[in-house]
């Protein structure tokens, strides 16, 4: 796939947007496995 500059510029700030938009409404729940405790296992 040959694109031009602007193209890809265009295709990844599309991309980038959508990847915003799914960060944000899954913003709560990575909240909450991302701040839970850690657990030290001795095995």
């Amino acid at each position: 796939m040959l694109l031009s500059l602007e193209e890809r510029r265009q295709i990844l700030a599309q991309q980038a947007e959508q990847m915003k938009s799914y960060y944000e409404r899954t913003s709560d729940e990575r909240s909450e496995w991302q701040a839970g405790d850690f657990i030290d296992i001795d095995v």
